[in-house]
């Protein structure tokens, strides 16, 4: 990242809470139908059966081919934390909303975010294993859907570069939203922003330029929190 006197680099470690479920369409081979004696005018095409689903599902795995370690696109964290700022505005500018400001000023510079376990070191391929969840298809009704996932505990060490002079505002409004976004968006297929349950993430470690940040008091100063304390101030007033 060039000019760095006007970014500050921000490092966090996501603390996986919940499953995380993969589904790289890009890496998913097409599945050759089966074929049988069907109707005459039909296809004669039939679903394949659950052992081909589950074999197809880990196929859709973030997985380096060199390395066998699982990732994720780090496209993924950062629309996570640029999301959650839909739901609140800036500090000192009631006008601006803040997803649009860190959709600016937010800036990734790798391709992927590797997969750690509890040790610390990269999880490995064989650690993904198949999920199968009920679905409601609008054409075939309910069906059973195969997907790669990962069982916490799982980790992630994100990097992002910020730019503090552009936006000129409080940086507790970054920490804020990256917390939000584990909860209320997260990150992967069947996510919570997609009415989901798997992908949630909790913000272990928070660093500004090496500098470790107290979240607790960088959410005590956020503008969501300054508003929420106006209402509860307002509801709880004799």
């Amino acid at each position: 990242m060039s000019s760095l006197n006007y970014f500050a680099r921000i490092d966090m470690t996501l603390h996986g809470i919940t499953s995380i479920i993969m589904h790289n369409r890009y890496k998913l081979l097409p599945m050759p139908p089966e074929k049988t004696a069907g109707p005459k005018g039909s296809s004669g095409n039939t679903r394949p059966s659950d052992a081909d689903m589950r074999v197809k599902a880990l196929e859709g795995r973030y997985v380096d081919k060199e390395t066998d370690c699982l990732y994720m696109p780090a496209r993924a964290v950062w629309w996570a934390i640029v999301r959650a700022g839909h739901d609140f505005t800036a500090t000192g500018n009631e006008r601006q909303n803040m997803q649009k400001l860190l959709e600016r000023t937010l800036y990734l510079q790798e391709e992927r975010f590797f997969l750690l376990g509890d040790d610390s070191k990269p999880l490995k391929g064989d650690k993904a294993t198949v999920c199968e969840d009920p679905i409601v298809n609008k054409m075939k009704g309910a069906v059973w859907s195969y997907r790669a996932e990962v069982e916490p505990p799982w980790f992630l060490q994100a990097t992002f570069f910020y730019n503090l002079r552009a936006t000129n505002k409080s940086l507790a409004d970054l920490v804020e939203a990256a917390v939000q976004g584990g909860f209320q968006n997260g990150i992967g297929a069947w996510r919570p922003e997609h009415k989901g349950r798997h992908g949630q993430y909790e913000i272990d470690h928070f660093a500004v330029n090496g500098k470790t940040v107290d979240l607790h008091k960088a959410l005590e100063s956020s503008a969501a929190q300054k508003k929420i304390d106006t209402m509860i101030n307002a509801l709880t007033e004799a």
